[in-house]
């Protein structure tokens, strides 16, 4: 039951990102909407990754009576967590910049100006 509830907790903080994604005409805001998706799927990954009486592949091949997390999937979700932290810095640069040629970041003001 309590895997449960955080597979429900990890897909309404996605659905929370995209609806920020959707929804809004500010560019920054969309920006924090895709932090939230990319880090709802590395908590719905690590959820994922739990094992209960499981075998800890690393040591020796021997049952275990408590919870386990694989470490295949905890390399996985470090991998994403650096590619979604690149990802938030160059695309926070790339608002700053616009910010910086257009004077706004909302989208239908700059579509609006053809320069």
């Amino acid at each position: 039951m309590i895997l449960e509830l955080e597979y429900i907790f990890s897909s309404f903080i996605f659905v929370a990102g995209f609806i920020a994604v959707v929804l809004n005409k500010n560019i920054l805001k969309t920006i924090i909407g895709l932090s939230l998706m990319g880090y709802s799927v590395c908590l719905f990954f690590v959820v994922r990754g739990y094992t209960y009486m499981g075998q800890i592949p690393i040591i020796e091949q021997h049952e275990t009576s408590f919870r386990i997390v694989d470490p295949l999937v905890q390399s996985l979700v470090m991998l994403l967590l650096l590619i979604e932290l690149l990802s938030l810095v160059l695309l926070s640069v790339m608002a700053y910049k616009i910010h910086k040629h257009y004077g706004t970041l909302n989208l239908d003001e700059i579509r609006k100006l053809k320069g």
